[in-house]
């Protein structure tokens, strides 16, 4: 899949990603070293993912994609949290410039 072909008008924040992602391998009943054996990672680098410590790579999103039977775009989809950059074929999220946070 092509950068362009992800739909990144509506993205989440890597915190509410890697929860939405615990909670998909939660309802498979599956260990992070089951999903990273399936996707070909260790299940720290999992974890990482699932805690937002690590950058997600496209390749990484169109995996669990399909272990999920499911669109990239309906993997990441979710209100927009911040700016989305796509360089060396991996999303960035960063915090919107100007804005001051949430207080809430």
């Amino acid at each position: 899949m092509k950068t362009d072909d992800l739909n990144i008008k509506n993205h989440i924040s890597p915190e509410k990603l890697g929860f939405k992602l615990r909670q998909l391998r939660d309802n498979k009943n599956w260990s992070q070293e089951q999903l990273a054996r399936k996707l070909g990672i260790t299940d720290s680098a999992y974890g990482k993912i699932e805690r937002a410590e690590t950058v997600i790579n496209l390749n990484q999103i169109n995996a669990l994609a399909e272990v999920y039977n499911m669109g990239s775009d309906e993997l990441i989809g979710g209100e927009p949290k911040g700016n989305l950059e796509i360089k060396d074929n991996t999303l960035r999220f960063g915090k919107k410039k100007g804005h001051k946070k949430d207080r809430n």
